[in-house]
């Protein structure tokens, strides 16, 4: 599903956009049985995922050339499928091209895939690509659109794999920043690569501004968890 025109915000779950897509519509019109389905395109606006619980049965990507918000008790449950949240999906892999995009899950958001996989990053493929911090956006959680990827939230695979990639944007912005959790269990694995910009850190688990004492957790029962952190001193 994709917008005619391009950058055409969407809207998921009650979230703002001009394409809007509810949460019913994810249980009762997209019947169970596709290999994918992918909302937007290389060309979309900004994805914002409201307030609704969201119950999705196939592996759900978000697809966009602008940035993936989500809202302060977004809810997606997998059901034991994967899901890619895509951003700046027109530029490069390298994030050197000036395109924003980047994804903030904020504290009381949750993505729970019970099994399924979960890919965040940018550019032309987002198990590549970095997701990157968005100048444009307003402000909130200790400036968390500067960053590539925030996840001050939940994030639970349940034994599916985890791949975020982050670059900041903008003076002392982390690439990826966790105040929230991220987990998985049995042998699924987790592996964040971010890049700062200035003194930051590339790879940050824990933002007590964004929640007093929220260290941030970063776990896996018997996969490897991989954390790489650099900074652009370019």
């Amino acid at each position: 599903i994709q917008p005619r025109t391009a950058a055409t915000t969407i809207g998921i779950a009650g979230g703002a956009g001009t394409l809007a897509l509810t949460a019913e519509n994810f249980s009762t019109n997209f019947v169970d049985g596709f290999s994918g389905i992918t909302i937007g395109n290389d060309s979309a606006g900004l994805i914002t995922i409201g307030n609704t619980a969201l119950s999705y049965n196939d592996p759900l990507t978000f697809k966009t050339d602008n940035s993936i918000f989500f809202s302060a008790s977004s809810a997606l449950t997998g059901n034991g499928n994967a899901l890619t949240l895509w951003t700046r999906a027109s530029g490069n892999d390298a994030a050197t091209d000036g395109k924003d995009g980047a994804v903030w899950l904020p504290v009381g958001s949750s993505i729970v895939t019970g099994g399924g996989n979960v890919t965040i990053g940018g550019g032309s493929d987002p198990s590549i690509g970095y997701a990157f911090g968005d100048n444009d956006a307003g402000s909130g959680e200790n400036n968390a659109r500067y960053r590539g990827v925030t996840v001050n939230g939940t994030i639970d695979a349940g034994g599916g794999d985890i791949l975020i990639k982050g670059k900041g944007n903008s003076n002392h912005a982390r690439g990826v920043s966790i105040g929230g959790t991220v987990q998985t269990s049995g042998e699924g694995t987790i592996s964040i690569t971010g890049v700062a910009v200035g003194v930051s850190d590339g790879v940050a688990v824990g933002d007590t501004t964004a929640t007093v004492n929220s260290p941030g957790t970063v776990s896996a029962e018997n996969g490897n968890i991989t954390l790489i952190g650099t900074r652009d001193t370019g």
